[in-house]
Order: structure tokens, then C-alpha cells, then sequence
């Protein structure tokens, strides 16, 4: 709980003075690519720091069963995910996301961390140019009716030997693909929670190279 406080308040306060300076100093100084890079890359480590700490907190919070459930707005939190996190400095993001339902699912406001996490990790895992497509429908099963929300991007893909163990955090940090591992443990969580279910496959059916799909399916509220 110490360790948890510590890194939840003062470490992260640290981390948002230092990030403030940097994005001052990258606004204000006319430098040339190569020493702006200089200043980007301690400024990313330091918001993927913020962001962990961020992500240990809420899986605290679904240790404790701290996870009241209720109809929450799809296309809100998918929207905001977006507006928030679907960019990234001098790369070219594109996200499209539809056809839209007016969907309302069972879960809480932690949703959106889950689109959050698969947004950057989409993005941080590819290099260049990138576009990540976003759909959502209903479907119907045992007689329940859920909502299908695929998240696909044309990035470098997962290969299939990973594909089993990237929502694990212990075997995906060994493996190291995909940095502190905890993002996509996190998501796993949560839709667990949530009652729902998560599954990753290619975008183009056995070519993963060319892109990644997350498919998950959240009970309709």
C-alpha cells in the first residue's frame, strides 16, 4: 500500500513536473529534428512511466472488487479514447472508427483504459505511417445479446507463437514484446470483470505481419 501511495502520488507529481518542462522546452526552442528527438525521447518514458503507475492503480482497484458495473455509453468512451490518445507526435495516425450503434454496455468508466491501452499499443508498435480501424456491432449468443467491437491496426502484427501469451504479464515481459507488459494484462482484466471476453488474431488471416485484430465482446446493458 506504501509502495502503491508513493508511486501513485509523489512519483507521478515528479514525473508531471519533468514532462512539463520538456513540452516547454520542445515549444519554445527552434532545434533541429535530431536534438528535438533529444527531448522526445525522455518525455515519452516519462509519460509511459505516469501511465504504469496509472495502470497498477487500477488493477488494484479490480484486486479489491472494486468494479461496480452499470450501463455505460459505447461510442462515448470510444470517442473520447480516441480524441485523447489516438495521436502521436511526428507520426502519421490514422483512426477510423464505424458503423456506430447506439450501444450502452455493462461496465464502468475503466472501459475506456482498455481502448486507451490497445490505441497505444497499436501505435507504439508500429513505425511510420499507421491506421487503426474500429467497428462495433451487436451480436447475439446463448441468448444474451453482447456488442462485438473489433480493433484492428496494419502494423508489424504479433507472431503466432505470442499470441497466447501477450495478455500474461510475467511470460509477455520475458518475451519482452511490448514494453512493461501490463497494458494488455490490464485490458484482460478488466474485460474479465466486465463479464466479457477478449481474443487477438490477425488482421489478414495468416499473415501476421500484416496487422493485428483485438476482438472483444462486452455484455449489453
Amino acid at each position: 500500500e506504501l509502495y502503491l501511495d508513493l508511486m501513485g502520488h509523489d512519483i507521478n507529481n515528479m514525473n508531471q513536473v519533468g514532462m512539463g518542462y520538456l513540452e516547454i522546452a520542445l515549444d519554445s526552442f527552434g532545434l533541429e529534428d535530431s536534438k528535438r528527438d533529444m527531448l522526445r525521447k525522455p518525455l515519452e518514458a516519462m509519460t509511459n512511466s505516469s501511465r504504469l503507475i496509472d495502470n497498477v492503480k487500477k488493477l488494484r482497484r479490480v484486486s479489491e472488487g472494486d468494479m461496480y458495473l452499470r450501463p455505460v455509453d459505447l461510442n462515448k468512451l470510444l470517442e473520447e479514447a480516441i480524441a485523447e490518445h489516438g495521436q502521436a507526435a511526428g507520426r502519421d495516425v490514422a483512426i477510423h472508427y464505424g458503423p456506430k450503434d447506439n450501444a450502452r454496455v455493462l461496465a464502468n468508466e475503466l472501459l475506456k483504459d482498455v481502448f486507451v491501452n490497445l490505441l497505444n499499443n497499436a501505435i507504439k508498435h508500429s513505425d511510420g505511417a499507421v491506421t487503426i480501424n474500429i467497428y462495433q456491432a451487436p451480436e447475439d449468443a446463448d441468448g444474451k445479446k453482447f456488442y462485438r467491437i473489433t480493433v484492428e491496426d496494419d502494423g508489424p502484427g504479433i507472431p503466432e507463437e505470442l499470441k497466447t501469451a501477450i495478455f500474461d504479464h510475467i511470460l509477455r515481459g520475458r518475451a519482452r514484446v511490448g514494453g512493461n507488459g501490463i497494458g494488455l494484462y490490464l485490458v484482460k482484466k478488466l474485460i474479465d470483470n466486465f463479464g466479457g471476453s477478449i481474443a487477438v488474431e490477425d488482421r489478414t488471416p495468416g499473415e501476421s505481419p500484416r496487422g493485428t485484430r483485438f476482438i472483444i465482446k462486452l455484455q449489453a446493458a
